[in-house]
């Protein structure tokens, strides 16, 4: 380790006392060579003073350091966030001696102490002025301290400021501390009855609470922006007097908030007593604590207003014996480092206000332990401390009390001794806990520590606490005292090389340091001497806590210190051999199991658990070993990237550990033999459980007794736990050989193996409704409802149609007709066959609305078995399509009609296939002659002939019949059925009575077939001997109505003459209509003038001239060229049209044009040119011309006939073709590219 040479030096000249060397650390008990240094000193400022004299004192809060010197200076140091200094120079009194460090006890003239708040906002200096003690008050942001007049003569040794107020409250506390300076000039506020503030603030102090050397505790608030108005702080309040012999106070804390908002704790000690009192409001006297966390005895006077005094017997919380030879206070007050007495809170994070640890310095005594701040509470949770002391801990302290000797342990090589035996203190119960006591310093003996001899309390200059160590500062000595173990476990010595040097340990060139001091907020601590300023810094004091803790057999805080694999696997080994020795075989199992490394290995350590008879230790060891090779390759899954599979593999996923580890090898991971000793580990523990099964059902004598189902429940919990890393083969192997069926349908469930799970339910007796509940799951493939629909319909159809139903997406219903099927037979039993119609009645109705063909025929087929044929009839009427198509097969609904002699089902499907003639059979054979005239009439009929007897121009038409009509031949065999079935029972008395009815009904049937039916077509049907009388009314009607039918003949063929008439007059007017036109009119499709040439452009490719009309008029007003015509006709329209068009233009634009100059009268009715002009075209050879003056009218005609029946922008054609893309894609694609995009 170097050796640090730091030379102080300031001003001109060289003081014998300015120069400081510091020697290399010695770092002691260290457990790693290659640590960096514990503990180290480093130059903060080396002129600190400024060359105002040496440095007195220093306090350092919020980063920020203020120094007094020996000349009434105090300067205030401030860095900013780039370390650029900035430095408040203030004069505090005048006069001060600027001597070295020894003229300090003679000067009457000097600043003795300074005390800054948290915020570094507020500081209080106590000084002493020609032997009068005076207080006064610094703001930062004033450049002159300001005295405390009332307190002038009050020697003030400690100060206690309030806490800051929470962020939620500093809004208020600010409008607060206005309030109260807007109410200046109030009386209340003169007499000092205006309420100060609670809180600390930047501004105003708060309640400050002022410690004095005559035992007196005052209360001060100090506002900075009112003063600086001109208006002093009010008096101080006396809130405390302690009655007692020894009565100074040395130090005080208070702003601890209390549980139940019932004030704050303070604490302050005196020479040799620690108390804790309540600060219940501002301004209040000091009262005691709630009883349960009084003591008892010494009596307290707490004084509000003189005179008035109330006496309050508070007994202290700790208490400490106090060697004889203590200076008095006159002489303390004079001394330099006046800290006999110190109390130090740790806060449980750097800059927050919540301390969870107090040390009392007594001399070189220092009590430490947990702070609670409710009897009721438990500690509060920190770093790991020591555990509460032993009964042989305080031994020393009796020894001190009652004049005993007490053993002392050896020091160490460093000359700095391990922990001694001191007097155990009386702890209060509630508020500290966990009490040790801890010398600082080496003790040749009691009697000289009580004799105050030797290395005693005058070398101990300061102390500060760190979160596990005590920074000692004895003389010319730096030491870090674990508070744990009491080791000294680092030291720093100073040195001068002049010889003048201030020494006090005797030794050549030793160098004494002024104080030491640390910053509560930042934890920095610094160092003074002379004019120089250090920084004291430890790094990584909870290095070798573990190993501390370890010896301390502390097994839990020194695993939360382990900072490394290693020293948790010796933490647990060393754990887990004394748990082993002292029989604890459980605890052990479970630290060996926790061992990361192979030291021991597995197998020594099963060994040595079988061989101890411990198999409950040994199931311990293998479950605990099983969760950490778990949480490893869950913690590499999560390394190696892959976090789904890692958060599938924590939450037992069914995809398992083997395809997590598979992936991490994919992706560089090792996660493989982590998963195969895994696997080892949960096989040797489930045959380790089935044991304990057998074992407990053994023991019960073959009856299930608790602690047999406590054994099942945790086989049951192990399986659903570790799905992940048991082996299917190996797990369902063992489950199977002890013939643990239950469990091994819990394996299958928690695995995912629904298909396993529905195979063992459905073997079982009333399995169906389990595996119903296991299809019912989300996870559940849909493919095994399929699959175990069958087994699942036999056993319970009910309840299987009802998850059918209720299933989300709906399942197929195709795919469930081989579980339906069984059903349509007609021994299936009812209620089954009910309840799988339910369900294909859900289906076919939807939504979604199934139309799948083999459904409806199996729904056809089990309404066909129903009793009720009308559910049959009622589901063929609306099992259509949109349609209005049958779903169904016909064919197949007709045979299974047949086979179940539905008749009305028979009909209804004969007529639906066209079959009337057998539909109208079988409805005559099972003598339902409605059924069969209702075939009859709604038949279809292709051969009906318009006419009637009020037929004609604007009359009705009626359907005369064919001889072969459908529904006359239908009508016919109903007769005949009718006649022949009367004529079969015309035998017997009653034959003329039934041939009368037969010929009755048979007339009735006639005025029944709407006219289909006459009198001579039904006479066939009766037999010869019937005479005419029983016909002469039908053959009278029938008469009757041929004579009508006569007559309307007539009158339509006279009608049918005059519409004739009527025509050819109108063909003969219309040869002579004349449609006038300007010679400058122009044609509609070219806009070129109608006697000139139309341009080639807007004949879209067809010829012109020749034989061709020159032009078309249309009664719209619309003219065009003969070609235009035809090109704006060409678009409209067909191919096969098109092509014809074509080739007529073509051949009659090769026709010469006299031919065509004769054809006036061959033009349409709705146009007729009135010039034509010759117009020359080309031509192709290969088109032949007409052929003679009959062909060319004739072409002419046809050509009239495609283009100028009517006008092509305002005719017919136009409104069809509405849809018709303006731009045709085939011509200018892009232009109908954009007409799409539009």
């Amino acid at each position: 380790m170097s050796l640090v040479h730091d030379f102080e030096r300031v001003g001109s000249g060289l003081d014998e006392d300015d120069v400081v060397l510091v020697d290399g650390v010695n770092t002691v008990n260290s457990l790693d060579a290659a640590a960096p240094e514990l503990l180290s000193v480093e130059t903060n400022i080396r002129q600190a003073s400024r060359g105002r004299g040496h440095l007195v004192c220093v306090a350092a809060c919020n980063d920020v350091v203020v120094v007094a010197t020996s000349r009434g200076y105090v300067l205030r140091y401030q860095w900013d966030d780039y370390g650029n200094e900035k430095v408040t120079e203030v004069e505090v009194v005048k006069g001060g001696a600027g001597g070295g460090s020894g003229s300090f006890a003679g000067n009457d003239t000097c600043v003795t102490a300074l005390y800054m708040d948290p915020t570094a906002s507020h500081i209080i200096i106590t000084a002493r002025v020609q032997g009068m003690a005076e207080t006064h008050y610094l703001h930062h942001r004033w450049s002159k301290a300001r005295p405390l007049s009332k307190l002038r003569g009050t020697r003030v040794t400690c100060v206690a400021w309030p806490p800051p107020a929470p962020p939620a409250l500093q809004p208020q506390q600010q409008a607060k501390s206005h309030t109260v300076q807007g109410r200046g000039s109030s009386k209340k506020d003169e007499d000092g009855g205006a309420e100060p503030a609670a809180w600390l603030s930047t501004e105003c102090t708060g309640p400050v609470l002022l410690g004095t050397d005559s035992g007196l505790v005052h209360e001060i608030v100090v506002d900075a922006e009112k003063w600086a108005a001109k208006k002093e702080p009010h008096a101080p309040r006396q809130v405390l007097d302690l009655r007692d012999a020894r009565k100074e106070v040395h130090t005080i804390e208070q702003g601890i908030p209390l549980p139940g908002d019932v004030g704050r704790l303070v604490l302050l000690s005196t020479s040799h007593a620690l108390y804790a009192l309540r600060a219940a409001s501002p301004g209040l006297p000091l009262e005691a604590l709630p009883e349960d966390l009084q003591p008892s005895k010494p009596s307290i006077t707490t004084q509000a207003d003189p005179p008035s005094q109330m006496l309050f017997p508070i007994p202290p919380v700790l208490e400490a014996p106090v060697p004889s030879s203590l200076p008095s206070p006159q002489q303390r007050s004079s001394a330099p480092h006046p800290h006999f007495n110190q109390l130090l809170l740790l806060h449980t994070h750097p800059g927050s206000y919540d301390p969870t640890r107090i040390a009392w310095r007594v001399g070189p005594l220092v009590y430490h332990g947990e702070l609670s701040h409710a009897a009721t509470s438990p500690p509060p949770k920190q770093p790991p401390s020591a555990a509460p002391p032993s009964a042989s801990s305080f031994a020393a302290a009796a020894a001190l009390e009652g004049h005993n000797n007490s053993a002392v342990t050896a020091s160490n090589s460093s000359g700095v001794q391990g922990k001694t035996q001191h007097p155990k203190p009386q702890p209060g119960e509630g508020i500290l806990r966990a009490m040790e006591v801890l010398p600082l310093v080496a003790e040749a003996t009691d009697a000289e520590l009580l004799e105050g001899e030797g290395e005693g309390e005058e070398e101990l200059r300061s102390m500060v606490m760190t979160q596990f160590h005590f920074v000692v500062l004895i003389a010319d000595r730096l030491r870090a005292i674990n508070r744990v173990s009491g080791r000294c476990v680092a030291e720093v010595g100073f040195r001068t090389p002049l010889l003048s040097a201030r020494t006090v340990s005797g030794l050549p060139g030793s160098r004494a340091v002024d104080g030491l001091v640390m910053d509560p907020i930042t934890r920095t601590m610094y160092m003074y001497s002379d004019e120089s300023l250090y920084e004291v810094v430890m790094r990584a004091e909870a290095r070798d806590m573990w190993r501390v803790f370890l010896e301390k057999q502390e097994w839990d805080a020194a695993l939360q210190m382990c900072h490394s694999p290693a020293q948790r696997d010796e933490v647990h080994n060393t754990t887990a051999e004394t748990m082993f020795t002292a029989g604890n075989f459980d605890e052990a199992a479970r630290h060996w199991a926790k061992l990361s490394g192979a030291n021991p290995p597995f197998e020594d350590i099963a060994l040595r658990l079988v061989s101890a008879e411990a198999p409950r230790a040994i199931r311990v060891y293998l479950a605990t070993k099983l969760a950490l090779l778990k949480a490893n390759t869950a913690r590499a899954l999560d390394r190696a990237g892959s976090d789904p599979v890692a958060a599938q593999l924590g939450r037992g996923s069914p995809q398992g550990l083997a395809s997590a580890s598979s992936l991490l090898l994919a992706s560089g991971a090792c996660a493989q033999p982590q998963h195969a000793q895994a696997t080892m580990v949960a096989s040797w523990l489930t045959e380790l459980l089935l044991d304990s099964i057998n074992r407990e059902l053994l023991e019960s004598g073959g009856k299930p007794s608790p602690g047999y189902r406590a054994a099942e429940q945790q086989l049951h919990d192990f399986l659903c736990e570790n799905v992940d890393v048991l082996d299917v083969g190996t797990t369902t192997g063992l489950l199977g050989a002890y013939g643990r069926l239950e469990e091994l349908l819990t394996y299958a469930q928690a695995r995912g193996d629904h298909e396993a799970v529905l195979e063992a339910l459905l073997q079982r007796p009333g399995g169906a409704l389990r595996a119903l509940a296991v299809l019912r799951k989300p996870s559940c493939p849909r493919e095994l409802v399929y699959r175990f629909a069958p087994a699942l319909m036999a056993d319970a159809p009910e309840e299987t149609v009802d998850a059918l139903v209720a299933a989300n997406p709906p399942l197929e219903p195709r795919r469930l007709i081989p579980a339906l099927l069984r059903f349509a037979s007609p021994a299936s039993p009812i209620a089954g066959r009910q309840a799988v119609l339910r369900y294909l009645t859900y289906a076919v109705d939807g939504p979604p609305r199934c139309q799948d063909s083999a459904v409806h025929d199996l729904v056809v087929a089990l309404c066909a078995l129903a009793d009720d044929e009308a559910h049959l009839l009622t589901y063929l009427a609306r099992a259509r399509s949109a349609s209005g198509a049958p779903l169904y097969d016909p064919k197949y609904a007709l045979r299974r009609a047949q086979e179940q002699n539905k008749d009305k089902a028979t009909v209804r499907l004969l007529c639906e296939l066209g079959m009337h003639t057998d539909a109208v059979r079988v409805a005559c054979a099972h003598d339902n002659l409605n059924l069969a005239k209702a075939v009859a009439s709604d038949a279809p009929d292709e051969d009906l002939i318009l006419g009637g007897p009020e037929s004609g121009i604007g009359g009705k038409t009626v359907a005369a019949v064919s001889p072969s009509s459908t529904r006359r031949r239908l009508w016919l065999a109903i007769a005949r059925h009718v006649v022949q079935q009367q004529g079969s029972d015309a035998d017997g008395p009653d034959q003329a009575a039934r041939q009368t009815g037969a010929i009755k009904q048979a007339v009735d049937l006639l005025k029944e077939a709407e006219g289909l039916l006459k009198i001579e077509d039904v006479l066939p049907f009766f037999p010869n001997f019937v005479t005419i009388d029983n016909f002469k009314d039908a053959i009278c009607d029938s008469l009757e109505q041929y004579n009508k039918q006569i007559e309307h003949l007539k009158t339509e063929m006279e009608e049918a003459t005059g519409i004739a008439d009527a025509v050819r007059a109108d063909l003969v007017t219309l040869k002579g209509r004349v449609a006038a036109i300007q010679a400058e009119q122009a044609c509609a499709r070219c806009g070129v003038g109608l006697l000139m040439k139309p341009p080639t452009s807007a004949l879209a490719g067809l010829p012109s001239g020749g034989a061709l009309p020159p032009l078309y008029v249309f009664p719209s007003g619309l003219a065009y060229h003969g070609a235009c015509c035809a090109a704006e006709a060409q678009a409209l329209m067909a191919p096969a049209l098109r092509t014809r068009l074509r080739k007529i233009m073509t051949r009659l634009a090769r026709t010469q044009p006299a031919l065509g100059q004769q054809q006036h009268s061959s033009l349409p009715p709705s146009s007729q040119p009135l010039q034509r002009q010759s117009m020359s075209s080309h031509v192709p050879e290969e088109v032949k011309p007409a052929g003679g003056e009959g062909e060319t009218q004739a072409l002419v005609a046809e050509l009239h006939q495609l283009v100028a029946s009517e006008d092509p922008r305002n005719g017919e054609m136009q409104v069809q073709l509405l849809d018709m893309e303006y731009v045709d894609p085939k011509e200018d694609s892009a232009e109908a590219a954009s007409w799409r995009n539009v």
